[in-house]
């Protein structure tokens, strides 16, 4: 399991905050997490901390090549006001 980080709102912006986009995102995110996995326990060869670092990396080059312009909620960020 991985820890708390920002690898959660990856598939958000991945996504482009779409649902299917964003189910999308957390299928693929979530598959390069059990590959590292399955790479620790075949033991092929590599350091762990190489598999360890793998969903990160993936991660963050997704978000680099793929997101693009992607815009979010025009109310990202503002205070929300109840009216009456």
């Amino acid at each position: 399991m991985m820890p708390p980080g920002g690898i959660e709102l990856a598939p958000v912006y991945f996504g482009r905050w779409n649902p299917f986009g964003i189910m999308g995102g957390a299928f693929l995110f979530s598959m390069i997490d059990a590959l590292q996995l399955r790479l620790q326990v075949l033991n092929i060869g590599i350091p762990y901390e190489y598999a360890v670092m793998a969903p990160y990396i993936i991660t963050i080059l997704a978000l680099i090549f793929v997101t693009g312009k992607a815009r979010g909620p025009s109310a990202l960020g503002k205070v929300f006001e109840r009216e009456g």
